[in-house]
Formats: C-alpha cells, sequence, structure tokens
C-alpha cells in the first residue's frame, strides 16, 4: 500500500486542429532541343515568363524560389537497333511559389498557362505554427494535470506541485497530409480544397502528492 507521500507521473496529449491558410506549389518548365544550350535558352525564357504570370497575381518576389536547376541528354528507343540512342538535351527548372491558401488556384494557373509543363506538389501548412503549437501544449498540460487529479482523489491524496516536466520534441512538421487539386470543367480556376491540419503536442508530468 502507498504511503502518504510519493509521485505520480502522467502523460497528457492533445491536438488543435486549424483550416490550412498557407499554401506552397511546385511548377517546372521542361524543354528539349538538340543542343543543351538551346534548350537552356528556351527553358529561361519560359522559366522568366512563368514567374512574370505568377508575380501578376500579387506575389511578391520574395514568395518565390528556385528549387532546381537541370540540364541533361535524354534517350529514344530505336526499335531497328533495339538501343537506346541520343534524343537530344533536356533542361529543367523548378521553381516553388509560397502564398496565402486563398490563391492557389489562380497563381497555378497562371504558371500553367505562361508555360509551366509540371505543376504539383501542393502543400498545405499554417502561417502561425508556432501559436497553435502553444494551444495544444496547454491543452496538454491540462490534460496531464486533470489525469493526476482522478487518481490522487482515488488514492486519497492530494497533489502538492510538480517535480519533473518533459515536453517531447516535435519530430514531424505540421504539413497538410494530403491535398487535391483538379481541373473542373468550365470552371474560372483551378479549385483548390485545404483541409484542417492538426497539431499535437504531449507533456510528461511528474507531480508530488501526500
Amino acid at each position: 500500500m502507498l504511503g502518504t507521500k510519493g509521485t505520480i507521473t502522467v502523460t497528457g496529449t492533445a491536438q488543435i486542429r486549424a483550416r490550412a491558410d498557407q499554401a506552397t506549389i511546385d511548377l517546372a518548365v521542361v524543354t528539349r532541343a538538340d543542343s543543351a544550350s538551346d534548350a537552356i535558352r528556351e527553358n529561361a525564357k519560359i522559366a522568366d515568363q512563368v514567374i512574370a504570370a505568377v508575380k501578376q497575381q500579387g506575389v511578391s518576389q520574395d514568395a518565390i524560389a528556385t528549387a532546381g536547376i537541370r540540364v541533361g541528354p535524354f534517350y529514344t528507343w530505336d526499335k531497328e537497333t533495339e538501343t537506346n540512342k541520343l534524343g537530344g538535351y533536356e533542361a529543367i527548372n523548378a521553381v516553388v511559389v509560397d502564398i496565402r491558401v486563398e490563391m492557389a488556384g489562380a497563381v497555378y494557373d497562371a504558371g500553367i498557362a505562361a508555360g509551366a509543363t509540371h505543376g504539383g506538389g501542393l502543400t498545405f501548412r499554417l502561417r502561425d505554427e508556432a501559436g497553435h503549437r502553444k494551444q495544444a501544449l496547454l491543452a496538454a498540460v491540462k490534460s496531464a494535470r486533470d489525469e493526476a487529479e482522478v487518481v490522487t482523489r482515488a488514492m486519497k491524496v492530494r497533489i502538492q506541485g510538480p517535480e519533473r516536466i518533459e515536453v517531447p520534441q516535435v519530430s514531424e512538421p505540421v504539413l497538410f497530409k494530403s491535398a487535391r487539386m483538379a481541373m473542373a470543367d468550365n470552371a474560372p480556376e483551378t479549385p483548390v480544397l485545404p483541409g484542417e491540419i492538426t497539431v499535437r503536442a504531449t507533456v510528461e508530468v511528474t507531480f508530488r502528492f501526500r
């Protein structure tokens, strides 16, 4: 039987669900030509058009970043010789655009219309991730305290105060786990349908009781 003094360790968990308000879109331009220099030249021209079109939607320069540039040979299959033959050179220029969710459809459409050949990689997140994390932590601490209160009341003892508190590091980014971005027939722009993001927090608290 437990004495009148001791400690109890409990784990409190909580989660806050919030509508995503920030989006990141990947737009890429892929061009092919007989020479590497021609592929790069054509790619640069179209990429400039894409960036200009995105800016026309009210996106600032700071919200646009280059994700990668690459040029290299591509090969085609020759049925007669049953071998791969050099088909030319391919240049790829990918940019990412970080914007408010409500701008995502218009920006995506503008980039595709301006010449982006690949669009996707849409990621949703929260602009105020830290604020939601604080709310989740507060709720997790309350959960831990409530659980400890239930147990100590059953033991007919009282909590004196916390002796140790541990907050595990968040190992995963707060990102939207799925996204839908599809062109609808006769739609004025591509519909972007963000869902809710779950921000989780866990605390482990050791309470003294007597």
